[in-house]
């Protein structure tokens, strides 16, 4: 006959591979948007404006969300971006680059934000930051990467990518654009 004591230890390692298989697969599954989704509803920061979803409702729209350490790695698509469209065109995609600035806590979230506007000035583009963490979270934006999210004007996300584009995958993704604005 088998004690108690016994089956407890003979059920605990399976709980456990059970537990872990479960953990890596919700973390597999909500590891990004895919193409297809529905663009989550969010609003976003800038020194003296905010962006939200409703903002860019029927509209083609580039969305690049980075950090500090992360602004620099998909500097060639931000390029071709810029010099085919301006942010002020409204025939053009919404041009939507937001910098993490939630990890920072406190004091360093402000002194974030004054950087952001800097750059935005420096660069004649409105920078936007994501004080909260909301577009963070609702994203399903992978940490410390650069994430580059395509949304046609229905609001369905039609490309999403964490990490380097390659000079490829650059062109590709702006003519995916082109062909979007077409639509």
């Amino acid at each position: 006959m088998i004690s108690r004591h016994n089956q407890n230890q003979h059920a605990g390692p399976g709980i456990v591979c059970a537990a872990a298989l479960l953990l890596f697969l919700s973390q597999t599954v909500a590891f990004a948007l895919q193409p297809g989704d529905k663009m989550p509803p969010f609003t976003v920061q800038a020194e003296n404006s905010s962006i939200s979803s409703s903002d860019i409702a029927g509209r083609a729209a580039i969305i690049t969300y980075e950090t500090k350490s992360t602004a620099e790695v998909n500097r060639p698509f931000k390029n071709a971006v810029l010099q085919r469209w301006r942010q002020a065109d409204s025939s053009a995609p919404a041009i939507v680059p937001v910098i993490n600035c939630f990890s920072f806590f406190g004091f360093a979230r402000s002194i974030c934000a004054n950087r952001v506007a800097a750059v935005s000035k420096k660069e004649n583009l409105i920078i936007y930051t994501d004080s909260d963490g909301a577009m963070f979270r609702d994203f399903k934006i992978t940490d410390d990467q650069s994430t580059i999210v395509i949304i046609d004007k229905k609001g369905f996300v039609r490309f999403a990518h964490a990490g380097k584009l390659d000079d490829a995958g650059v062109q590709a993704v702006v003519q995916l654009v082109e062909r979007l604005l077409r639509e």
